[in-house]
């Protein structure tokens, strides 16, 4: 269970850098809206990610993925924006902040996370000579499977793999997983 504490937040505890009763107050109405809005987008559907968490078949296709590629050392998100930024945020947030440093049996048997978000040629080089294809999980995410950078990335992916794994790199769909909303996507 994640718990989100604000006792620090406020000016009794943070000085003059909290927030004080008064500014609570003068603020509440416009949280309140926001609250409301929120809410009210849930309800008619623009913000699904709400709903996660008791969408047990979303929770058993995830755990389905993870027992799939249980033993796996990295697993490498290739996106750009937020389809990079939002699952490096909560793998920041939930992971041991130098997780990628334990050793392996201290990870829980969880793998090592990295994201490919650019295709600056050095720091490619750098995870992909780190990274043993035959021990990561490739996750490539583009939401209209049209973004240049991570068609980009793909197929430095690719190229990674066929030059390690030879003939055998077409064995791909068994190491990776592509996320798209696009049912045009090139990714399907």
């Amino acid at each position: 269970m994640l718990t989100l504490s604000t006792d620090h937040a406020f000016s009794d505890k943070a000085g003059k850098h909290g927030l004080s009763p008064r500014e609570i107050e003068k603020i509440g109405p416009r949280l309140l809206d926001a609250l409301t809005s929120i809410r009210e987008r849930r309800r008619v559907g623009d913000l699904p990610f709400l709903d996660l968490p008791s969408d047990r078949k979303m929770v058993d296709s995830c755990r389905s993925m993870a027992a799939r590629f249980s033993g796996m050392q990295n697993f490498l998100l290739a996106g750009i924006g937020g389809s990079a930024l939002g699952p490096a945020a909560l793998f920041g947030a939930l992971s041991h902040p130098l997780h990628n440093l334990l050793p392996a049996e201290r990870r829980g048997g969880r793998p090592r996370f990295f994201t490919l978000d650019n295709v600056d040629p050095d720091f490619a080089a750098a995870l992909f000579g780190f990274c043993d294809p035959r021990e990561t999980v490739f996750n490539i995410i583009s939401k209209s499977g049209a973004t240049a950078e991570t068609a980009a990335a793909s197929l430095l992916i690719f190229d990674r793999l066929q030059h390690v794994l030879g003939a055998k790199w077409r064995s791909l769909p068994a190491c990776s997983i592509f996320s798209t909303a696009s049912a045009k996507s090139p990714f399907r």
